[in-house]
Formats: structure tokens, C-alpha cells, sequence
């Protein structure tokens, strides 16, 4: 969609004057908030936004053009304001350049070839935070997507949420901020930390030692577990990344790119269709597992049956058990754990009480774990390779004060090589490491290497 209008251009000039703007390329929108453009502007090729809320615009407008002058005035790289003011319709406009050849910082270290090089540009990117904080910069949200390499350079881009001082960081709020860049990221930043953190401390004339490594282990296990809690708190409404809908008798919570291709609401009313047509996996007084395909997504559907009054009036007060698999589900996933995906959950209520529910997982190809614990072609080192992964899971659940009652093999996959766990209707959280967990995690190892067989 390519368009052109026209600003009062307010920006370094004490008269106001008209500036064309065109519009060519639509790069990102927020419903209701802002709309973000390729395009150019005097003859240069710029970002436009357009803060489009009658309410808030103003407000983020002023932010954003004031953050970005701070950080150019306090020495770091950010993208040079072209012209601001508002357009025809009243909506608040800013015009970046674009920074040439300059991609987010995120899809740069994805696609970077060579470990050296992803190395080498995320120090670059430790320097610049280390130069932000030594200028008495905050920034509140370490979304690698917030900056841009332009192949030499690391630029800051979204002053959302920085906080500006008139003096440096102090070590602990810089430790706070550094834990929260380890917190949710594996891999190269896990396996490089200690060079990285180097390459910060030396910017900012500090030592580092094993203490101080151990505290930011410390405090990024708390941002882990702060960031699980706020996010088990969006799934259950409507959000970024779900879709909670009331139809007629029934209550149901989607991801987002599951529920954008069901095609109607009516998908609730076909759930008992979709199982009777579907492979049965389980069949049970309680339950009934069926996998199925549904718009092309391979699924695995489990219906918690309606067992009468008083137990209807049980799941309504506790919450349902489909809405603790979903939230368990999340849990794991967020920490890392292998689970079947979770797709949705949906409630049936008559006259307010929960008749019977549904959780919809993706569906997770492999055997179960006892299948290669019995089977005569399977080598002692691949059992006990198998087994030690296993066991890696366990050690993960106990790291997040996760048990799980009836690990039995049964209820663990080996999908590609790696165990995914299938069946949390027995998981728990516990509030601390005390004597009770330290019990029940103790009965989840024995019970798990005394059924590794599939036998009771």
C-alpha cells in the first residue's frame, strides 16, 4: 500500500513548515496504535510511524522522539529523526532514517554461519550496554529485536521502555539488567557467558569473579521465574499469543496460530464429531483420547467426561482439568521442558458449572519410552543414552519444584531422540524445596525406574 501526505514538519525548526512524506512499504502494525512504514522523505529513505490512538499517540509520540535525542545526546547510536509533526487526519507522525544494510539484532545472530562471527557481534552488542548503563541508560526490554547491526555498528531503536539517569548504573540494578539478557536465552549466550560478561565488565572498569557469576545466575533464575508467572497469567485471557472466545454453552482459550486457522467458532461444537472419526488412543471411564487432523493440524484431542454433579461442582470450584494441563503446558514450555505443544482448551458449562472438558495438543510422532526399553534390536548404550535424557527432564522438573505422580514410561515420548512428556494430569508446582518436595520428587525417581519397562 503505497501513499503520500503531508506533515507540519515542527522538528529543528521554530516555524513549522509542510514536508511530503511518502509512504511505500507497510513494515508492522498494532491495531489501534501505531502503523510503522518503509518510505521516503526529502529525498531520503526513511521509517515512518504514525501513532495512531487518540488516546495514547500523543503520549508515545513525545517518548519515543524524546528517548531517541537522549540516547543520541548521552553518545549512543540511534537513527536520526527526518521530520515530526502531525498529518492531515490528526495522528502524531515520526520520521527515522533508515540505517543502511541494518537488520534487527535478533535475526542477525540467527542467521550469522559461523559461531566466531555470532560471537563476535554479540560482543560488540555487551560493549554497547555496557556504554548505555555507563551513561546512566535503563532499558526496561532486552528484545534483541530493540537493536540494529549494520555489519559495524549496534544502534538502540526503541525507547519504549528506558528509564534515563544523570548518573552510571549501579552494579547491583547492571547485574539486575544482565540477568534479564541470560534469563531467557540458551545456548551460545549459555556457552559464551562468561567472555561476554568479560567483555561488559571491562567496558565498565569492574572485575569479574565467581561470586559475582553465581549472583547473576541467581538473579537470572528469578527473572525466569518472574517472566514464567506474568506469563502464565496472559494465557488464560485474551492476549499477543491467545484467543480466549465464549460460544453459546462453551469457554475455549487458543494459541493464536492454531485459532487463526480454524476458520469458525463453531470448532467447539465439532470437537465429540472430530473424536468419534478420530484414531483412539484411550478410552477410559474419565477419559478418551483421540488423535485427528483439523485443518491440516495433526492433533491429539483429550475429553475429561462429565461423571455427575458433585464432581462437576468439584472442577468448577478447583478449575477444570484441561485448564491445569494447559497451564502446566505453558509452564513446562517456558522452561524449557520437553511437552506435546498445547494448542487449546475448551469448557463445557451448563448452567454454570463445568459439564466436561477438552485440551487439544499437537500431536508428538515417536514410541513411547518402554517401547525401546523392550525391544531386542536396541543396544545397552542406546537404553542407557535414552535414560540419561530421561533423566534430564526429571532434573529439570526438580529444578522448577515440578513432580509428577505417575511417571511411568508410558507417559514420555522419544520424539527425534529427545523424551517429551504427554500426560501432565499428575503434575504439580510446589511453593519451595522443603522436606515434602524433597519426598515426592525422591517417589517420582523411583517410581520412573521402576516402570521403565512399561510393567506395574
Amino acid at each position: 500500500m503505497e501513499y503520500t501526505f503531508e506533515i507540519m514538519n515542527s522538528h529543528n525548526s521554530g516555524n513549522p513548515k509542510a514536508t511530503a512524506i511518502h509512504c511505500q512499504h507497510l513494515i508492522r502494525i498494532i491495531s489501534g496504535l501505531r502503523e510503522v512504514y518503509e518510505g521516503h522523505c526529502n529525498g531520503q529513505i526513511a521509517i515512518i510511524k504514525i501513532f495512531l490512538s487518540k488516546l495514547h499517540g500523543k503520549r508515545h509520540y513525545h517518548r519515543e522522539s524524546r528517548g531517541l535525542r537522549k540516547l543520541a545526546s548521552r553518545g549512543l547510536a540511534t537513527p536520526t529523526i527526518l521530520a515530526q509533526g502531525k498529518n492531515e487526519n490528526g495522528d502524531y507522525v515520526l520520521v527515522l532514517e533508515k540505517i543502511k544494510n541494518a537488520q534487527e539484532l535478533f535475526a542477525v545472530i540467527d542467521h550469522a554461519k559461523e559461531t566466531a562471527e555470532t560471537i563476535s557481534i554479540l560482543k560488540r552488542f555487551f560493549e554497547f550496554i555496557a556504554k548505555m548503563h555507563q551513561a546512566g541508560i535503563d532499558q526496561r526490554d532486552f528484545n534483541l529485536g530493540n537493536f540494529l547491526w549494520d555489519g559495524s555498528m549496534v544502534y538502540a531503536i526503541d525507547p519504549a521502555q528506558i528509564h534515563f539517569y544523570s548518573s552510571p548504573l549501579n552494579k547491583q540494578k547492571s547485574l539486575w539488567q544482565l540477568a534479564g539478557l541470560f534469563a531467557g536465552r540458551s545456548g551460545i549466550f549459555q556457552e559464551n557467558k562468561a567472555e561476554l560478561l568479560n567483555t561488559y565488565f571491562k567496558v565498565r572498569g569492574w572485575e569479574l569473579d565467581n561470586p559475582t557469576l553465581q549472583k547473576i545466575e541467581k538473579l537470572a533464575a528469578k527473572k525466569r521465574h518472574l517472566a514464567i508467572k506474568r506469563h502464565l497469567k496472559k494465557i488464560l485471557r485474551t492476549s499477543k499469543h491467545t484467543a480466549k472466545i465464549r460460544h453459546e454453552h462453551y469457554v475455549s482459550i487458543f494459541q493464536r496460530p492454531f485459532f487463526d486457522q480454524l476458520g469458525s467458532r463453531k470448532f467447539t461444537k465439532k470437537l465429540d464429531a472430530l473424536m468419534e472419526a478420530g484414531i483412539v488412543l484411550k478410552d477410559g471411564i474419565s477419559t478418551r483420547v483421540v488423535r485427528c487432523v483439523y485443518n491440516g493440524w495433526d492433533i491429539v484431542i483429550k475429553r475429561y467426561n462429565y461423571q455427575g454433579l458433585w464432581h462437576s461442582l468439584r472442577h468448577t470450584i478447583k478449575g477444570s482439568r484441561a485448564k491445569k494441563c494447559w497451564r502446566f503446558g505453558h509452564l513446562l514450555t517456558a522452561a524449557g521442558i520437553g511437552c506435546a505443544a498445547p494448542l487449546g482448551i475448551v469448557e463445557e458449562r451448563r448452567f454454570g458449572m463445568i459439564r466436561q472438558s477438552y485440551i487439544i495438543n499437537a500431536f508428538v510422532a515417536g514410541p513411547l519410552l518402554y517401547v525401546p526399553m523392550n525391544d531386542p534390536n536396541c543396544s545397552p548404550q542406546q537404553r542407557h543414552e535414552i535414560v540419561q535424557k530421561a533423566e534430564g527432564i526429571l532434573e529439570q522438573l526438580g529444578q522448577n519444584r515440578l513432580t509428577h505422580s505417575d511417571m511411568k514410561s508410558s507417559n514420555m515420548i522419544i520424539s527425534e531422540g529427545q523424551p517429551v512428556l504427554i500426560d501432565l494430569d499428575s503434575m504439580r508446582r510446589h511453593h519451595r524445596k522443603g522436606p515434602y518436595f524433597k519426598n515426592r520428587y525422591n517417589k517420582m525417581l523411583r517410581t520412573f525406574h521402576r516402570r521403565l519397562d512399561g510393567k506395574k
